[in-house]
């Protein structure tokens, strides 16, 4: 009996040893989304967020559930590996943050009284700041939350230079399931595990080969600035958009507009416009693909928008996708194009908007519908080759008394909204 004891005392001290090992707070690859709930602390703001995963990357979107209105979305990176899960970095709009080395959240010892730091240099846009990150698990807690009862979670201590501590609990094969920041409490609500496809913006990014596109609203009969030429430069990041007629008549259709878009590997930001003399400047710019996508999902920010450096107010974006469908038009014939509605308030125009985007492979924007209209594309070209699709010529539509930004329209005389 004695000898059965010592081997039983021998199991459990290996159990406890194991369950301390950073291996067992890494989350399981099979999750694929978790969405939490604010719990307590502030309620003026955002109380919701959803987070999709893919390899080595994760989407947060943040809102507030009674009205859907907007915080932001963010793409985070990450290496994860048996023992350890670090934060490389993240996009946030048009900014794009990056820790050198990363952040370590997990490491292989995350019994209680474990301490780490890591001097890092956070990078912004090119521009950097140094700082010393602390680390300490300072309980192991049995946690009761609406997604589920979690045991033997470690309390991580993360604190910036020595200021006001984050506390972030871990749980066995979930990995983050509530964390403690500034007064506020987020709570894991529920978390899927392989149910849900994601699906990746870098798919759907416009190839930076893309030189110009032509549109044809087909909604009517070659009347009026039924035609959209966007000519694109480094590599997509430079657009310019001109209005005329298919027909070749001349109409005057109002002026250039010229747009900066942000982008990366897997994801698309609308930053900026120029228009006959007003530039308009989105705070955090406008996420049209974000690194990670499911059906029935939603994305989206509210930011202020200055014309002329000038603050003219709140805009609010949301998108969702809605569906994967093949778009058939006279510029080509595309498989599983994203089907996104994209709705929201600009201050600009002084006004809502609503629309549909259909987001192909590799070329971006196909299709989109605004207003009862429907735009389609009718050529393509790309550096070096000839263009791929039908004429310029159909389509119909009545003058552009509002110009579009992937449909969204803002009107041409700029007025402060009252």
């Amino acid at each position: 009996m004695k000898k059965r004891y010592g081997i039983i005392a021998a199991s459990l001290s290996i159990a406890l040893t194991a369950s301390a090992f950073g291996a067992s707070y890494v989350a399981a690859d099979n999750i694929s989304k978790k969405v939490f709930s604010k719990t307590s602390g502030s309620t003026s703001d955002c109380d919701t967020e959803v987070r999709l995963y893919s390899e080595g990357m994760e989407t947060r979107h943040r809102y507030l559930e009674d009205d859907g209105f907007e915080c932001y979305t963010r793409d985070f990176y990450f290496d994860k590996a048996e023992n350890s899960f670090e934060l490389t970095g993240y996009i946030s709009g048009k900014y794009e943050i990056t820790y050198s080395p990363a952040l370590p959240f997990i490491q292989e010892d995350m019994s209680v009284g474990s301490q780490w730091s890591e001097d890092i240099t956070t990078t912004v846009n090119g521009s950097s700041e140094s700082s010393t990150e602390e680390f300490e698990i300072v309980a192991i807690e049995d946690l009761s939350l609406d997604a589920g009862e979690f045991s033997d979670c470690p309390k991580l201590s993360w604190s910036s230079d020595g200021g006001s501590a984050t506390y972030i609990w871990f749980c066995e094969d979930v990995g983050v399931v509530k964390w403690e920041i500034s007064g506020d409490t987020w709570e894991l609500e529920s978390y899927s595990t392989d149910s849900l496809t994601v699906l990746s913006g870098s798919v759907y990014l416009q190839e930076s080969e893309v030189k110009s596109k032509s549109f044809i609203n087909t909604s009517a009969g070659g009347v009026g600035c039924d035609k959209e030429t966007r000519t694109f430069s480094d590599g997509g990041e430079t657009e310019e958009r001109v209005y005329s007629n298919s027909d070749g008549l001349e109409i005057a259709c109002g002026s250039r507009i010229s747009i900066s878009n942000s982008k990366t590997e897997n994801s698309h930001v609308l930053s900026s416009q120029v228009y006959s003399g007003y530039s308009i400047d989105y705070a955090w710019g406008i996420p049209v693909i974000p690194a990670n996508m499911a059906i029935g999902e939603s994305w989206g920010v509210s930011q202020y928008v200055y014309v002329n450096d000038n603050n003219w107010g709140a805009r609010n974006d949301s998108f969702t996708l809605e569906a994967l469908e093949d778009v058939s038009v006279d510029g080509g014939n595309y498989e599983r194009c994203l089907k996104v509605n994209w709705e929201g308030y600009s201050p600009v125009a002084s006004e809502s908007f609503d629309m549909t985007l259909w987001l192909c492979p590799e070329i971006g924007l196909a299709k989109y519908v605004k207003d009862g209209d429907t735009w389609e594309m009718s050529k393509i070209t790309r550096s070096g080759t000839a263009y791929i699709g039908g004429s310029d010529g159909g389509g119909g539509g009545g003058s552009i008394s509002l110009f579009v930004i992937f449909g969204v329209g803002l009107s041409l005389v700029v007025r402060r909204r009252k």
